[in-house]
C-alpha cells in the first residue's frame, strides 16, 4: 500500500465518520461525500434510495447499484 492510497483511505475514513456523527443523508451531503465510494455504500446500504444523491460515477458503479438492490429488498422481507 503507497502512502497516497493510505492517505486517501484515511480522508475517506474521516468522511464516513463526519456521516455517521452527524447523521447526514446524501441529500445534504457535500458533493465530495457524494462522490466517496465508502461513504456511499454506507448511506445506500443503510437507505437505498440514497443512491439519487450519489455522484453520477458512483451511481454507476455496480457494486453500490447491487448493495442498494440489497438494501431495498430487506426492506420489504422485514415487512413480512
Amino acid at each position: 500500500m503507497t502512502a497516497k492510497s493510505i492517505q486517501s483511505r484515511s480522508a475517506s475514513y474521516r468522511l464516513l465518520a463526519e456521516v455517521l456523527q452527524n447523521d447526514i443523508g446524501l441529500e445534504d451531503a457535500s458533493s465530495e461525500l457524494q462522490d466517496d465510494r465508502d461513504v456511499v455504500l454506507h448511506c445506500v446500504r443503510r437507505s437505498p434510495l440514497a443512491i439519487v444523491h450519489a455522484s453520477a460515477r458512483l451511481r454507476g458503479d455496480k457494486e453500490i447499484i447491487l448493495a442498494a438492490e440489497e438494501a431495498r429488498a430487506n426492506l420489504f422481507q422485514n415487512d413480512y
